[in-house]
């Protein structure tokens, strides 16, 4: 004959909890969206200085721009590193940038009103990318909150 069937496993394996609410599950999730929120804005920092600060370094243009550009980068590196410990406050400071440097880009195109061509077009963008960067920010630092709270 055969043999017996193996005994059922113990009931705390057979049953998790499905609301996750224990805390070092919910540590390990916050530190994951945290870790993806500062990414994300880290990459804002990098696309921002690749996109705007390296360009005009290399056209050697006045130094205006270059601090311009170096300190918008800065403070997308500092809400990268807030990101750690406060998520929701980064991306909202990261999204108060934004706004700032669309109404920037469009006063600079009223003021100048010449033809550019690809120098119009790059830092929209740009902008765009920003703009969907800081969207998927935004997600990871709600579910990062999210674990917050049930840690507490």
């Amino acid at each position: 004959m055969y043999p017996p069937p193996p005994p059922p496993p113990p009931p705390s394996q057979f049953s998790p909890n499905p609301l996750n609410t224990d805390k070092e599950t919910q540590s390990r999730i916050f530190k994951e969206e945290a870790a993806k929120t500062r990414n994300f804005l880290l990459g804002i920092a990098a696309l921002y200085f690749v996109g705007n600060a390296l360009p005009v370094m290399i056209q050697g243009s006045n130094g205006g721009n270059i601090a311009l550009s170096l300190i918008v980068t800065v403070i997308f590196i500092g809400m990268g590193i807030l990101a750690a410990s406060q998520p929701n406050i980064a991306v909202i400071i990261s999204a108060v940038v934004l706004g700032l440097m669309a109404i920037l880009i469009i006063l600079v195109m009223v003021v100048s009103m010449q033809n550019l061509g690809w120098t119009i077009i790059l830092p929209w963008i740009i902008f765009f990318i920003a703009i969907f960067l800081e969207v998927r920010a935004f997600s990871s630092a709600k579910k990062a909150e999210q674990a917050k709270k049930l840690m507490l």
